[in-house]
């Protein structure tokens, strides 16, 4: 049962990712881990200090490497 749960969202991503721009797909990447805790809060899950320190720094880290992918398309 583990295998089809996993094998099955993989091909849907490969598939859709093939028909998209990069741009999108990354956008689409970025959204993920608000997706991931905006899911968590509509099930219930309880939203301690560690986890709201967890999801800011993912969200630091984000920030990061978009700036420096932004000022490396600028310098080019």
């Amino acid at each position: 049962l583990a295998g089809p749960a996993t094998a099955i969202p993989l091909t849907a991503f490969a598939f859709g990712a093939r028909r998209v721009s990069f741009t999108t797909l990354g956008l689409l990447q970025f959204l993920a881990p608000t997706l991931q805790f905006a899911t968590g809060l509509a099930f219930g899950e309880p939203f301690t200090p560690l986890r709201a320190a967890s999801f800011a720094l993912i969200w630091i880290g984000l920030a990061f490497f978009s700036w420096d992918t932004i000022r490396r398309a600028r310098m080019a």
